[in-house]
């Protein structure tokens, strides 16, 4: 099984919705805000994505095929904000931990 590893290089324990929201709210050295909340978002959408082609065509991809969704979903993302200002450094600190 894939586990993704986004706070310092430790694996994520996230289960619930809460812990999501205090991962997101926790200030981290490493880890941009503005990154925390563009993975939160690519996550949240893809799993819906997958709960809605499980419900509706009874397709079902493996953990490791969503987290590799995930992965490339925020990496385009970030490749396509990469010239913004805000956004330097992001797609540095994305690889670093994927």
């Amino acid at each position: 099984m894939v586990t993704p590893r986004l706070n310092g290089g430790s694996a994520m324990g996230l289960v619930n919705w809460s812990q999501l929201l205090q991962w997101m709210r926790t200030p981290s050295k490493t880890i941009s805000r503005i990154l925390k909340r563009l993975v939160a978002q690519c996550t949240i959408y893809l799993i819906w994505m997958e709960r809605n082609a499980r419900v509706h065509t009874g397709l079902t991809l493996s953990a490791a095929e969503i987290f590799k969704r995930i992965d490339r979903t925020t990496r385009d993302s970030l490749l396509a904000r990469y010239s913004r200002r805000r956004c330097n450094g992001l797609l540095l600190q994305w690889f670093t931990y994927s």
